[in-house]
């Protein structure tokens, strides 16, 4: 007898969260010249990372330390903390799915943005909970409405990306902590805090029902090597700790991950970049009749107006080997979202855009 998944898989639909460049290239038939859709950074890791890379790749013979000893060190003395308040995964993608399987199922409800990140949607939904949507308001999440509805429903999990994708809106650390203040008192709120760098200083949230999300993929960038950490503010470390894959973050992501938390210029000197390159684009779209929205983020928004010109825009650039993605719900489905990048490829990026 065949074996069968469960109801709630099964009755999933067959999707990814993104379609990924590379299938796009395959059905265009075209190699994409800029490559402005995924929020990488053209500004590349640190050297210091690099080498790390390079001595671990000597070692890989042998599995990575499961427990990430090092790595959780060098994280928890970054941020002030004690190491057992830190998870460390592939990618924030890959700690909310861990998240969403150990705080979720077909009893409970999660509370997100409408048109928020998607790969949180698609970790909740695969849990079977009930996910509601609170649309954007203002082009940003509506922090009111998402406690309204986490208050209504008794939500388990409220869910919010500070700064947010695809937005790149910023709310401040008092309105944050407002914000987590006014959740009901057992549910669990997950902030995505992928962009934190590109903002101001943090002001930590205290409280254990909070759990902080960063990763090394954007202003670090080292987003094909995965990976991620969680800072806990309660026990949910140790409890992430009994079912997580313990030899899924290699050896090399640990060391460069350390390297990387070492070399803090860098990142200061990417932050100044992408603030000049998202400047860049924004004159550059200025110049063709859009205005932009604020993004404090590696991304910027460009306004077409409706969404039915900037699905027009988006292919007209697909066309022209630029890829470039444009948020799917309203309202932010009026716009496309470009990634910033260094002055030669934004050079290139206004020789390329549709006329």
């Amino acid at each position: 007898m065949p074996a069968f998944p469960t109801s709630v898989v099964a009755a999933l639909p067959s999707l990814v969260p993104f379609v990924a460049p590379e299938a796009l290239e395959k059905q265009l038939g075209l190699k994409f010249r800029l490559r402005l859709g995924a929020n990488e950074s053209t500004f590349g890791p640190s050297p210091h990372a690099v080498t790390a890379m390079a001595q671990a790749a000597s070692h890989v013979q042998n599995y990575g330390d499961p427990q990430n000893i090092e790595l959780r060190d060098a994280i928890a003395h970054f941020h002030g903390m004690p190491a057992e308040q830190i998870a460390v995964g592939v990618g924030i993608d890959g700690l909310l799915v861990q998240f969403c399987q150990a705080y979720l199922d077909p009893s409970r409800v999660v509370v997100t943005s409408l048109g928020g990140y998607a790969t949180f949607d698609y970790a909740a939904v695969g849990t079977g909970a009930q996910v509601l949507r609170v649309p954007y308001r203002d082009d940003k999440p509506d922090l009111e409405g998402i406690v309204k509805a986490a208050v209504d429903s008794r939500a388990s999990v409220v869910y919010v990306a500070n700064p947010d994708n695809p937005s790149g809106w910023r709310s401040d650390s008092s309105e944050i902590s407002k914000f987590a203040a006014q959740l009901p008192p057992d549910c669990l709120l997950l902030l995505d805090e992928a962009y934190a760098e590109f903002g101001e200083p943090e002001t930590p949230l205290a409280g254990d029902r909070v759990v902080r999300f960063r990763t090394f993929s954007k202003a670090y960038g080292m987003a094909g090597l995965r990976l991620g950490y969680a800072i806990c503010g309660g026990d949910q470390a140790a409890i992430i700790d009994r079912i997580r894959p313990h030899f899924e973050v290699s050896s090399i992501a640990q060391s460069a991950g350390i390297a990387a938390l070492s070399d803090q210029e860098h990142v200061r000197s990417v932050v100044r970049a992408a603030q000049d390159g998202i400047e860049s684009i924004r004159k550059i779209a200025l110049s063709h009749g859009y205005r932009t929205l604020p993004s404090r983020t590696n991304f910027v928004l460009i306004d077409v107006s409706t969404a039915d010109s900037a699905s027009a825009l988006l292919n007209r650039f697909l066309a022209n080997a630029v890829f470039v993605r444009k948020p799917s719900r309203p309202p932010l489905d009026r716009c496309v979202r470009i990634t910033t990048s260094t002055a030669a490829e934004l050079e290139l990026l206004a020789d390329l855009w549709p006329k």
